[in-house]
């Protein structure tokens, strides 16, 4: 298996005077997505809560709080726990069918948390010696 890391700074973008590309749907018919049920305050705190991924094994979903740089877990439960209070800024995240948390830091590195204690391994932080600077999402390429 290969991992694809997809990293953009639109920050970089928009300060140096290019023009941003949106692509449009000009002739598509334009999809509204909304909710189908009551929406419900499940948990209230955060700064900016980003990055969602759901674990079907767990039947948890993990999700960032970048400014406090935090991963937390929700159970289908409905309790939350913390998983770390050092996430380095995780941004977007996937779980693979192993049961590994991977998540891009967007202080410049693609790890893997073990879900079961925590640990952490460093996929990728650097390309051709120099420091990855903001890194979002993580794709998987299954080809």
């Amino acid at each position: 298996m290969r991992i694809l890391v997809l990293f953009c700074s639109l920050g970089f973008v928009a300060a140096s005077g290019f023009e941003m590309f949106a692509p449009t749907l000009a002739d598509e018919a334009v999809v509204t997505i909304a909710p189908v049920g009551p929406v419900e305050i499940i948990q209230q705190g955060f700064e900016f809560t980003e990055g969602p991924a759901w674990d079907a094994n767990s039947r948890s979903l993990y999700f960032s709080d970048i400014p406090q740089s935090s991963i937390h877990k929700l159970t289908d439960a409905g309790k939350l726990i913390t998983f770390t209070k050092d996430s380095k800024h995780t941004n977007g995240m996937f779980v693979t069918a192993a049961g590994r948390l991977l998540a891009c830091q967007m202080d410049g590195q693609v790890v893997s948390y073990n879900q079961a204690n925590g640990d952490v391994t460093v996929i990728a932080g650097e390309f051709d010696g120099k420091r990855f600077v903001t890194i979002q999402p993580v794709e998987i390429d299954l080809g």
